[in-house]
């Protein structure tokens, strides 16, 4: 049995450093972490581990995408549903809207959800290392046009 995200993030390197960040960020994590019931520091260590890093929640859910050359990345980025799967789900999230859906229904919704998911943490990792590679040239928008 694989131990929890909290045991598996615990085993890690812990190294402390002094950051300097503006007042609305700091304002953001505390509460955050007031919500959330964690301390502001594990709060802001959430928001700095990119996408796929170890302890990171989506961890095993977004293959490695590092040996990817750019232009793969970039189509990775642009990725989105099918546009019959993108209707398929829009059409039952209407019915869901006027009446409660069927076991079959609200199974095929969340596969739909569930590769919709998949797709989005497949793109966040993408643009996450074409911005490491310095291959977004400041632009990211031109990558999801």
């Amino acid at each position: 049995m694989e131990a929890p995200l909290e045991s598996r993030a615990l085993a890690m390197t812990i190294e402390t450093i002094t950051l300097q960040l503006p007042q609305n960020v700091v304002q953001q994590a505390r509460q955050a972490a007031s919500a959330s019931r964690r301390s502001v520091e594990e709060v802001l260590a959430t928001w700095v581990r990119p996408p796929g890093a170890a302890g990171s929640v989506d961890q095993g859910l977004a293959e490695d995408l590092s040996g990817l050359p750019d232009e793969t990345l970039v189509q990775v980025a642009r990725a989105t549903l099918e546009p019959a799967q993108a209707r398929r789900l829009e059409a039952l999230l209407d019915v869901q809207q006027e009446r409660v859906l069927t076991e079959a229904e609200s199974a095929e919704a969340l596969r739909l959800v569930a590769e919709e998911d998949r797709l989005t943490l497949r793109r966040a990792r993408a643009l996450h290392l074409l911005q490491q590679r310095d291959a977004l040239a400041g632009n990211a928008n031109t990558v999801l046009d």
